[in-house]
């Protein structure tokens, strides 16, 4: 039994450093087309976990994603095949402990160059069953909310019963996630509400920031008491 709870415990101390501390920079993925014969844009992640990470990965386009776009990714493995939007189970990235790598994403337009913008949400989990979600790219600043991202933020954290959302003005649900990437909990959300999350266990959770669209404002570390 004691052996036991301590898998456990170690399981989900594993489970909070991963959601924690890996840092993606810039936090999202925005193409602006404005004639060009392609695009490419890149992100780094680092690996601030204090072992080392095997990452698998799944890029979202964005609702209204143009489909005349054509999509390349390069991880740290290979670059994939044209609009192979999801890594290949066989073949994690693993990042050494206080490691950054880079990720590049290439678009080009196969009727023309590229006019618009939109742009995608990178996914990262740390198992080949693509389920145990630790980190993810958000939706990028428009003119519906056009804030400052760093003031966008839950209070109090750690919290024992309620939450609120400093900022909120763009904000129309809220997605939590617990410590294995598992959505536990999906809640509506207007300007000024408060939200009552005496109902969730004590712990660490990853909460998602939507808007109207459904599209990722802001992921950030909740822990509740």
């Amino acid at each position: 039994m004691v052996r036991n709870l301590l898998h456990t415990f170690i399981l989900l101390l594993v489970a909070n450093l991963a959601i924690s501390q890996i840092d993606i920079d810039p936090q999202s993925i925005e193409f602006v087309g404005e004639g060009q014969e392609s695009i490419t844009e890149y992100i780094e992640i680092t690996n601030n976990t204090g072992d080392v990470l095997n990452l698998y990965w799944e890029f979202v386009p964005a609702e209204g994603y143009p489909a005349e776009w054509t999509t390349q990714i390069c991880d740290i493995n290979l670059c994939y095949a044209p609009n192979k939007l999801k890594s290949s189970a066989a073949m994690p990235n693993t990042i050494e402990n206080e490691t950054t790598v880079e990720f590049s994403f290439k678009v080009w337009n196969n009727n023309g160059n590229v006019e618009g913008t939109s742009y995608g949400i990178l996914n990262l989990y740390d198992d080949s069953d693509f389920t145990n979600l630790v980190a993810s790219t958000s939706a990028p600043l428009t003119s519906t909310n056009n804030f400052d991202v760093q003031e966008l933020v839950i209070y109090p954290n750690p919290t024992t019963e309620f939450i609120q959302i400093k900022n909120d003005a763009s904000i129309s649900s809220i997605s939590i996630f617990n410590v294995v990437g598992r959505l536990v909990n999906t809640l509506d959300h207007s300007t000024g509400m408060v939200h009552d999350l005496t109902g969730l266990r004590s712990g660490m959770y990853l909460v998602r920031l939507e808007d109207k669209n459904g599209d990722v404002i802001k992921s950030m570390r909740l822990s509740k008491k």
